[in-house]
């Protein structure tokens, strides 16, 4: 063998052997990383291992961000670089930049010297590199970032160096992919479980400030934000109460403002109005344009999320978070969340209102039956003292009403008595009256002749009112016993009698329907004599009488009854005096002008009280009168 050959064959098996040792390297990293799920530590290990397996001058793993329009750079613990963190983003866009275009284009490029390279970016604090791998790191369809080696020698990678590094680059990948999927199990699990504790809080707390409170302290643990806003809106009406404003979630801090404003066009109105979630990751004030919104202040947050309270398919609140420093802060994971926050919360809200207006409704029913039960046992003292003293009443108005009963009835049998033995020397003051009148009335100067006149006149009205007195008393001691009577019979029967005075004052008289009832024949004569009677007398100056007498038919305190209406168009009475008119001797006018000694209303009320009803008037002074007359149909 020469030494040539032999030369060879240690080249061949020194680069086996590095050969095999990169494979194993490669195996013991993919075994580490498979195994690791925690995403800061894999990213850790990556970084440090792959740098000193390789001995490489520097590596770098930049993850694609939720946004997919930046690489966000991984500093190991021991990288020059992570002194001077954080280390800004690499937009996919930037020119030049080899990671920026590996990541757009998602090609492998291998530069051996990056001076004579147009993408290279020289950074200030990797002054000796020399040589740069960058390899996109995909699983299926999706860009996971970008691993970046670079070493201090020129034309450092081989394509073995490619392969390598490509595995490593997929392992990495994949292991990425897990552990972010293995994080986002873990932080699922811990958020319902935050979620629940939160519940349970919420159910057990009373009031609104503390309810709030509490759901801040639980949003602080699950959602990283600068700013949370909480407002409540009541359906139909113009405005929004802001209730509490969380200026730093982190520190607790909250300004409980409880002020009302004027329903508006902003943020938070939008969200009432839609009934849905609002999700502005990004570029805040441009999207508050494209909405046509105001926002009252101006627009300062780089992210902004709200979700509104719902209760029962009606909005009750809205709650927005609001991020100042970083855009992309919110996400639909973010979202997610929030409104499974804002929904527990809004229910407890609506469970502590119900529950402070049932508070309050019991507070109040007890006010009221403290109230009513003093009330009633006031009253029912009162009615007590009220039944002893009725009682003592009742017995003396017995006691007075048999006295008042004799008195009446002694009166009565006195009237009658006096008013029958007044007539013999009434009748002898008329005849004397007339025979002077008869035989000496050329013998009496013209006094004497006044004297008589006023003699006679005054012999005519005392035999009117003792006629009228004995009227006034028979309806007690000349009663006769109640037998049907035909209405309308006894109205023709008077109508009769007074054919006379009808024909001298031109009176009209319309007669409608009248019933047949239970009564007494002579008195109910009397009744419509007088009523009509009164009619025909107290006629108005201007015009003919016009009377017009009808009944109609009626229920009252469960009997059948019967109303007679006697109505014209006369004088009229005065309001004052529609009672009066019925007591006995009660005149309004003169003797001059309307005859009449003043009992014939009295005679009715006596006639109709005699048969269980009523008697009343109504009247137009000017233009009329109605009397109505109750009588029962059957006695």
């Amino acid at each position: 063998m020469t030494p040539l050959t032999e030369k060879s064959l240690a080249t061949e098996k020194d680069a086996l052997t590095q050969r095999v040792i990169e494979l194993e390297t490669i195996a013991q990293i993919s075994t580490a990383v498979s195994g690791i799920l925690d995403l800061d530590q894999l990213l850790q290990f990556a970084l440090v291992r792959t740098k000193e397996q390789f001995g490489l001058y520097h590596v770098n793993i930049a993850l694609l961000d939720e946004t997919g329009e930046n690489l966000l750079p991984v500093m190991g613990d021991n990288d020059m670089l992570s002194i001077h963190s954080p280390v800004p983003p690499i937009h996919l866009q930037q020119q030049p930049s080899i990671c920026a275009r590996v990541a757009r284009e998602r090609i492998t490029m291998v530069v051996n010297d990056v001076d004579l390279h147009p993408d290279f970016m020289p950074h200030p604090l990797l002054p000796e590199t020399r040589a740069e791998l960058c390899l996109p790191m995909v699983v299926g369809e999706q860009l996971i970032g970008i691993l970046d080696v670079q070493a201090r020698e020129r034309d450092r990678f081989t394509e073995e160096d490619v392969r390598i590094h490509k595995t490593l680059a997929a392992q990495f990948a994949i292991a990425i992919q897990n552990a972010r999927a293995f994080r986002l199990l873990a932080q699922r699990a811990e958020e319902l479980t935050i979620l629940n504790e939160m519940s349970r809080s919420l159910s057990s707390t009373q009031g609104i400030e503390p309810l709030l409170t509490t759901f801040v302290q639980y949003a602080a643990r699950l959602i990283d934000t600068n700013n949370l806003y909480v407002a409540f809106y009541e359906p139909g009406h113009d405005e929004i109460e802001e209730l509490v404003i969380a200026l730093d979630v982190a520190d607790g801090k909250f300004l409980w403002c409880d002020r009302r404003r004027p329903f508006g066009n902003g943020l938070a109105e939008y969200i009432v109005r839609t009934e849905r979630p609002l999700l502005i990751p990004a570029h805040v004030a441009e999207k508050v344009q494209e909405l046509g919104l105001e926002v009252i202040g101006g627009v300062r947050s780089k992210s902004w999320l709200g979700a509104p309270m719902v209760v029962n398919g009606r909005v009750i609140g809205v709650v927005s978070l609001q991020n100042h420093t970083t855009p992309y802060r919110f996400n639909e994971d973010t979202q997610r969340l929030l409104v499974s926050m804002v929904n527990q919360v809004a229910l407890a809200v609506e469970n502590a209102r119900l529950y402070m207006a049932l508070q309050e409704q019991a507070a109040h029913l007890e006010r009221e039956v403290t109230r009513r039960t003093t009330e009633l046992t006031a009253a029912n003292q009162q009615l007590t003292r009220e039944i002893n003293e009725r009682e003592q009443v009742q017995k003396s108005l017995q006691l007075y009403s048999q006295e008042l009963e004799l008195s009446n009835n002694e009166l009565v049998n006195f009237a009658y008595i006096a008013s029958h033995d007044l007539q013999e020397p009434l009748r002898k003051i008329t005849t004397f009256g007339n025979r002077l009148e008869e035989k000496y009335q050329t013998v009496l100067d013209e006094r004497g002749r006044d004297y008589l006149k006023r003699m006679q006149s005054a012999a005519a009205r005392m035999q009117e009112l003792i006629l009228d007195l004995l009227a006034y008393s028979r309806v007690t001691t000349h009663r006769q016993p109640f037998s049907l009577v035909s209405l309308p019979d006894i109205l023709q029967d008077v109508l009769s009698d007074l054919e006379v005075r009808i024909e001298q004052t031109g009176a009209t008289i319309m007669v409608g329907s009248l019933p047949e009832i239970e009564a007494d024949p002579l008195q109910m004569r009397q009744l419509l004599q007088n009523l009509v009677g009164n009619a025909l007398k107290f006629m108005s100056p201007h015009r003919p009488p016009v009377i017009q007498i009808y009944s109609q038919h009626m229920i009252h305190a469960d009997q059948e009854m019967c109303q007679i209406f006697i109505k014209d168009n006369g004088i009229g009475i005065e309001a004052q005096y529609q009672e009066r008119i019925f007591e006995i001797f009660e005149r309004l006018h003169g003797r001059i002008t309307y005859e009449g000694s003043g009992v014939g209303l009295a005679i009715c009320r006596k006639i109709v009280e005699r048969h269980g009803g009523s008697i009343s008037v109504t009247s137009v002074p000017g233009e009329g009168a109605t009397f109505m007359v109750m009588l029962p149909c059957r006695q």
